[in-house]
């Protein structure tokens, strides 16, 4: 029987696999330590990174500046910019929330790459929101009932 993970876990090795990222000389940073994003994330990371972060709403941000890579999932709408991070940060977020306008964003700030201040930083990659992690988790889903099913 093939080995079922938690989808968001599953979700991350599938981001990881496409880029040239060496996890264990990695140093992951996780914002958002719930119990379906957050909790499962880090304790896959545990032992396959560097070093992990674990953060939360209201944490000391400036940790992120140490980070190579940084898993989003508070539901806070823009809660990270691009300034709070390091120049070549690789970012996965699986945040889904909305703005005052009403439209579907992440807890990454994207828009914040475009200021002039953060013209200079350029992430590896960055999941956006929607269309980044939500197809893969929902294919996940679907695999973790195939594969119990099976």
């Amino acid at each position: 029987r093939s080995k079922i993970l938690p989808p968001s876990v599953a979700t991350t090795e599938e981001i990881l696999k496409k880029f040239p990222i060496d996890l264990k000389e990695s140093v992951v940073a996780v914002v958002g330590a719930g119990r379906l994003i957050g909790k499962p994330v880090a304790v896959w990371a545990m032992g396959k990174a560097k070093e992990i972060i674990i953060l939360d709403k209201g944490s000391n941000y400036s940790l992120l500046k140490k980070a190579d890579i940084v898993i989003l999932g508070t539901g806070a709408p823009a809660l990270i910019k691009g300034e709070m991070l390091k120049d070549g940060a690789s970012i996965i977020d699986f945040g889904y929330s909305r703005n005052a306008e009403g439209k579907i964003i992440g807890d990454f700030d994207c828009s914040s790459l475009l200021q002039p201040k953060n013209s200079n930083l350029q992430p590896v990659f960055y999941t956006p929101t929607p269309g980044g992690t939500g197809p893969i988790l929902v294919a996940k889903i679907l695999e973790n009932f195939y594969k119990l099913n099976s």
